[in-house]
């Protein structure tokens, strides 16, 4: 009964948003990855305060600070390589769902598995499926195959609530989205550090392409903000804050990857 009241009002938040989801899409897939800009005293400033003071006109004023409670799920010891399933399990969580990362690593989210031929490893496209197995031999995987399990879960329980994929919004929009009480699933580095690229590589199946991963991707849960700093929960380490502009930093260098939910759009 719990469990529902939390999912009841979370609805009603997400139905609120629709209107701001809206607004959103005009942004979504139109930034490039600039690098982070410097203050006047030379220290690296958040990107969210530069692009409000770009274009004033088109950004909205946000409240200062947000701050959303999550119920954290750790990807250990089940899922050594499932910080996809464990981040998405978290934000359907937050809905009222009581999802399991398991489940969404194995039943719902779309893998390709590892073969190896007389021509060499063949594997799958980050983007369109997650790579191994999540609690063995895995990789990662990108937004579309994890819309893609969410959107499955999420019909099978009968929601109106589908996933959308933010990939190439801006911070200001990561930021609106938690100001209307939306947590974003975010891809960035573990301990945010530089990019490091894997010594191994495999064969894409869709076109033979030599593909090499990235050897510290990780996938985590944004869940507030302030003028200095970012807090997230990560599957790896559970809640941590993080200075702004480091995020600001590893996320656009990931590709301003992102995930949030919102209500299904009417036919």
């Amino acid at each position: 009964m719990e469990r529902s009241a939390a999912r009841t009002f979370r609805l009603r938040i997400a139905l609120a948003l629709s209107l701001c989801a809206l607004g959103l899409a005009g942004t979504v897939l139109t930034c490039s990855a600039p690098a982070v800009p410097a203050s006047a005293s030379g220290a690296a400033q958040p990107l969210a305060a530069q692009e409000a003071q770009e274009a004033p006109a088109r950004h909205a004023a946000l409240p200062e600070s947000a701050s959303l409670d999550v119920e954290g799920v750790l990807q250990l010891p089940e899922l050594p390589n499932g910080c996809e399933a464990a981040s998405l399990a978290i934000l359907l969580r937050y809905y009222g769902y009581d999802a399991d990362k398991m489940g969404i690593a194995f039943t719902y989210l779309p893998r390709t598995e590892f073969v190896t031929t007389w021509f060499g490893v063949f594997g799958g496209d980050p983007e369109t499926s997650y790579c191994g197995d999540p609690a063995g031999t895995g990789y990662y995987c990108f937004a579309a195959p994890l819309k893609e399990a969410a959107d499955r879960y999420l019909a099978d329980q009968g929601s109106a609530l589908r996933a959308a994929d933010r990939t190439g919004c801006s911070v200001y929009d990561l930021r609106a989205l938690l100001a209307g009480g939306a947590p974003v699933v975010v891809w960035s580095t573990i301990d945010w550090q530089p990019i490091e690229m894997s010594e191994r590589t495999w064969l894409l199946y869709s076109d033979g392409s030599v593909y090499r991963p990235m050897h510290n991707l990780h996938c985590l849960v944004l869940t507030g903000y302030d003028e200095t700093s970012y807090t997230v929960y990560d599957p790896l380490k559970g809640a941590q804050r993080i200075p702004a502009a480091l995020f600001e930093t590893r996320w656009r260098e990931m590709g301003s990857r992102a995930l949030s939910l919102e209500p299904a759009l009417s036919a």
